[in-house]
């Protein structure tokens, strides 16, 4: 029995000792500052692998900005491949939240199952958004034509 009121002691005294340390005051919530900037960045859907086609000579890759007041150039570090021409800069118009890096290529140059890389980077990093993508890596290839021959049964 009293072994058992000793026992009783030392859980009650714990719970009470853990009852006032879980008494503290909450914490302060300080909201982040608001960006000045143009918030510029690459969306995360873009994919780092374009299939491209040899009936058309250039694709999109898209850039988004979160501040949509007013005309805004973009200036850009692209390294990567000879073979396919890029602007040193996008614009955006007052408003728009959306544009694009128009790439192109010649499909008879690049050839099937020519890989093609590019590193895509603001040039002013003061632009882009701490919360987005602000360097982009993408692989560029025209893929081999290929012609299903049917179903076939392997035994």
């Amino acid at each position: 029995m009293k072994l058992f009121r000793n026992i009783a002691k030392a859980v009650l005294a714990v719970s009470m000792l853990s009852v006032m340390v879980a008494c503290e005051e909450e914490a302060v919530y300080t909201p982040a500052q608001d960006l000045a900037n143009a918030q510029v960045y690459f969306p995360n859907t873009e994919s780092s692998n374009i299939a491209l086609s040899m009936d058309e000579s250039e694709f999109d890759i898209p850039v988004c900005r979160a501040n949509r007041k007013g005309d805004l150039e973009v200036r850009l570090i692209i390294t990567g491949s000879d073979l396919l021409t890029y602007p040193s800069s996008i614009k955006f118009a007052d408003g728009d939240s959306v544009t694009n890096i128009k790439v192109t290529y010649d499909p008879q140059v690049l050839g099937y199952d020519n890989p093609q890389a590019l590193d895509i980077a603001f040039a002013d990093s003061t632009m882009a958004t701490p919360y987005g993508i602000s360097n982009l890596s993408i692989t560029a290839t025209i893929p081999s034509p290929w012609t299903s021959l049917g179903q076939a049964t392997v035994t």
